[in-house]
């Protein structure tokens, strides 16, 4: 076999292996064949370690200039907001005489003039857009309700640019009842008869 073609099997092994200083083995087959592998095919088979130069890429240098070339568009992009649900807590219950639910907010950085908070409930936007750090969920029937915060931009409200964690509240609310007459009530059962 030519060193081209040696050297394009080895090529191969490393790219599809992906590694750097792991072991290789090279042996032969019944026809004379060099063949190299991640195992030794025989007592026979050479073991070559092999180690890839760290490669290295220099980004080029970067230009300064006097003038201020900040586009105010990509620094509203590159905003990383923080934002958490402060309350509820997570798992909370709240009880038939609540009829008023409490949601507030931590963000940091301080939000941006054309972003907007919204709370999502089961999947749902609820309620309208704003920029407060606090929002109310009134007279909720009872169930279980997963509350999660999303901050969008006026001029993109479809992309979501942050969002909280996804917090699952509860809320109870009593059951009506009507009023059983005493011939529905659940009676004993009978004994068979013969």
């Amino acid at each position: 076999m030519n060193c081209t073609k040696l050297l394009f099997l080895l090529s191969l092994i490393l790219f599809y292996t992906g590694v750097s200083g792991e072991t290789v083995y090279k042996g032969t087959d019944a026809q004379g064949n060099t063949i190299y592998s991640d195992h030794p095919m025989d007592s026979n088979a050479e073991k070559i370690t092999i180690t890839v130069p760290e490669s290295s890429y220099h980004l080029p240098p970067v230009q300064h200039s006097t003038q201020s070339t900040k586009n105010p568009a990509s620094e509203e992009e590159s905003i990383a907001y923080n934002l958490h649900i402060v309350e509820p807590k997570d798992q909370e219950t709240f009880t038939n005489d609540i009829t008023s639910i409490s949601v507030k907010l931590s963000l940091t950085p301080k939000l941006h003039s054309d972003d907007r908070i919204n709370l999502v409930i089961n999947g749902q936007p609820y309620g309208n857009y704003s920029q407060s750090l606090s929002f109310s969920l009134n007279d909720f029937p009872r169930g279980a309700y997963s509350i999660q915060a999303v901050i969008t931009s006026v001029k993109a409200p479809e992309k979501i640019k942050a969002q909280s964690q996804t917090i699952t509240i509860y809320q109870q609310r009593a059951i009506a009842r009507q009023n059983v007459s005493s011939n529905l009530a659940p009676q004993a059962p009978s004994a068979l008869h013969n």
